[in-house]
């Protein structure tokens, strides 16, 4: 679990604030595609993270998703995840207002694990 810097962000509900996102270069090609992802709580934090998106599948959707996938894992306090990638933020609401993962999505089984770890946090009274 994380233990957030004293500087952080917090919105007017006093959720700590997360941003994350995720990059590719290459995409042509699947062959050469790299991606990443990082996530930003406040300046000089050493929770602060950026890294390689792991996988064959190296997109910037999937290295977003990868992002949030890392805060909902290690985030010990409510936390309001910050997202530039329209796909993403409207997949992970779907699943935050209780409907289930579309089997045709792309990233289905990284959707699956979003879904499982909200359903655990639900379970945990944490909301």
């Amino acid at each position: 679990m994380v233990d957030y810097p004293s500087n952080v962000q917090r919105d007017d509900d006093n959720r700590v604030i997360a941003y994350t996102d995720g990059s590719a270069a290459g995409t042509a090609c699947r062959a050469t595609a790299r991606a990443g992802w990082s996530f930003y709580y406040s300046r000089d934090a050493p929770i602060n993270t950026a890294d390689r998106l792991m996988g064959a599948v190296q997109t910037s959707s999937r290295a977003e998703l990868r992002a949030i996938l890392h805060v909902v894992r290690t985030m010990s306090q409510p936390t309001r995840i910050r997202s530039d990638c329209k796909y993403v933020v409207d997949a992970a609401n779907r699943i935050l207002n209780g409907h289930e993962v579309l089997w045709d999505w792309p990233d289905v089984e990284l959707w699956i694990a979003f879904r499982d770890m909200v359903n655990n946090l639900r379970e945990e009274g944490v909301d």
